[in-house]
């Protein structure tokens, strides 16, 4: 009855969002206004539409639809989404403009991994023993991105929001920082991704098979383990291709530089370090969670 119920509010969402476009883009500027719709200044000139409330059905269909198909294990992961939000508001991103120190920005990441991973997963061992693997390959990735980061004259400022902050003086630190911050994040949630997905193989086939021996529960949670790696960095790929295609049409459309020339840019490179690190980190990770859960199961 309770995934009925569901269903319905998911089709409501849909009619409610479609209806609700329907009607505001049928009515003139007047009636936009009368209806909130805009947002002016104080001599009622137009500024800009007003979305926020637009957001709500599909906010709703992606809450909805998390806890009608992963049950609660979706509400847990919503639980530390909101978290991870709050945590990110008033504690990360405040560290982030008063402190330029790596070193404690990074320690705070962690820690939101960790907190994370315990309420999506819950307290038991395998969850420490997931964030174990994510910590060692975020602190090499890190390493890796800092050291590139100066090995190809990267100032962090690569991207408009980048620059203003830059420019920005209530804002007092190497911007640097905070590219190597944001990669061990998009690297995070790869792992996250993963590491938990891996180990989860590997304890089916194990309770499946329970005479498997180590060599064939990892041989076995590689097959898979291999498809794994190749539909993500795929899904990576076309991430970021999304992302990057108003500049990937520049390069079409405007001839006033060689191809060359803006591959060289600091914002591609940023943009080819997130890609190449990501993929990377998760290439690694399945081997190294598969061993290590395949030895726990099997000792």
């Amino acid at each position: 009855m309770f995934k009925i119920l569901l269903f319905f509010l998911i089709i409501t969402c849909f009619g409610l969002a479609i209806a609700d476009f329907t009607i505001i883009n049928n009515l003139d500027f007047l009636s936009k206004t009368k209806a909130s719709s805009v947002i002016v200044d104080e001599n009622s000139n137009f500024v800009d539409s007003l979305r926020l409330y637009r957001l709500i059905p599909l906010v709703l269909i992606f809450v909805i639809s998390s806890i009608y198909v992963a049950g609660k294990e979706g509400l847990r992961s919503l639980l530390a989404l909101v978290f991870s939000l709050i945590y990110g508001f008033f504690v990360l991103i405040p560290a982030l403009a008063s402190s330029g120190n790596l070193f404690f920005i990074s320690l705070l990441v962690f820690l939101l991994m960790l907190i994370n991973l315990l309420i999506t997963h819950g307290v038991k061992s395998s969850t420490f023993r997931a964030f174990i693997i994510m910590f060692v390959l975020s602190v090499v990735f890190l390493l890796i991105s800092t050291f590139f980061t100066d090995f190809l004259f990267l100032t962090g400022v690569g991207n408009d929001e980048s620059f203003f902050l830059a420019m920005s003086e209530n804002v007092q630190f190497d911007m640097r920082i905070l590219f190597n911050i944001g990669v061990i994040l998009g690297t995070f949630g790869v792992l996250d991704d993963v590491v938990i997905s891996q180990m989860s193989i590997v304890n089916r086939l194990y309770e499946a098979n329970p005479k498997y021996t180590f060599a064939k529960l990892y041989n076995q949670a590689m097959v898979v383990g291999r498809h794994h790696i190749a539909s993500l960095i795929n899904t990576l790929f076309f991430a970021y291709m999304a992302a990057f295609l108003p500049w990937l049409l520049v390069l079409h459309v405007d001839v006033s530089m060689p191809v060359w020339f803006r591959l060289n840019t600091e914002m591609f490179i940023e943009e080819f370090i997130r890609i190449i690190l990501g993929s990377t980190a998760l290439i690694l990770a399945v081997p190294l969670t598969t061993f290590i859960q395949c030895f726990k199961k099997t000792k």
